[in-house]
């Protein structure tokens, strides 16, 4: 798993609250720094392979399906044969959460993406949706596979916990359906949780 914080292309997207990310925003977002991070963030991954790039990334904090294509196209990663499972999520920021998958080590069965709908006593606001993956390895082990992206404590941790234990309700109780099928499901649950393991989320 990587947080790639804020992998955004510099195209200014006008559904999207983006403008920072763009040549005259406020980071001054330009194709060349563009392209640096992605260069960045590919020498990472490869790095974390060693000698064999990873079979699966998961990845959070990107702005659109084509900024992680360029990360596979447009980089060393180019010689690779990733594949990509992402969609657009309801954030107000345009920031999504996408899986990347070597498809001789590993092959989706099904993808499912689950929305984050909050109940009127926690608030308002959009956030990731929860991306489900289940899948087989090229040793035939089924995979089920959760990327998240959890809500952030911007506002305060007390302010913004119960969001994020609403969260992880709904990732429990989708592993808790899979374990009903399956009591030795081989289950990993990935991302930024924004929130420490002492945490009740």
């Amino acid at each position: 798993f990587f947080n790639t914080e804020n992998l955004f292309d510099t195209i200014n997207d006008p559904e999207k609250n983006d403008d920072e990310f763009t040549p005259q925003g406020a980071k001054f977002w330009t194709g060349y720094r563009y392209k640096q991070k992605l260069t960045s963030l590919s020498k990472v991954i490869i790095g974390a392979g060693g000698w064999e790039l990873p079979q699966i990334v998961a990845l959070s904090e990107i702005e659109n399906r084509k900024v992680v294509e360029d990360l596979i196209n447009k980089t060393p990663l180019y010689k690779s044969d990733y594949r990509i499972i992402h969609k657009e999520s309801p954030d107000a920021r345009g920031i999504d959460v996408a899986f990347m998958y070597r498809k001789k080590f590993f092959t989706p069965i099904s993808e499912n993406f689950i929305p984050v709908k909050y109940p009127s006593n926690i608030g308002s606001g959009t956030t990731r949706d929860i991306l489900y993956v289940k899948g087989k390895t090229n040793q035939n082990d089924t995979l089920h596979i959760f990327v998240n992206h959890w809500p952030s404590r911007w506002g305060g941790q007390k302010e913004t916990e119960e969001k994020r234990i609403f969260v992880a309700g709904l990732v429990k109780h989708t592993t808790d359906s899979i374990f009903k099928t399956d009591k030795n499901a081989n289950i990993i649950i990935v991302g930024d949780l924004n929130d420490y393991p002492t945490d009740k989320s």
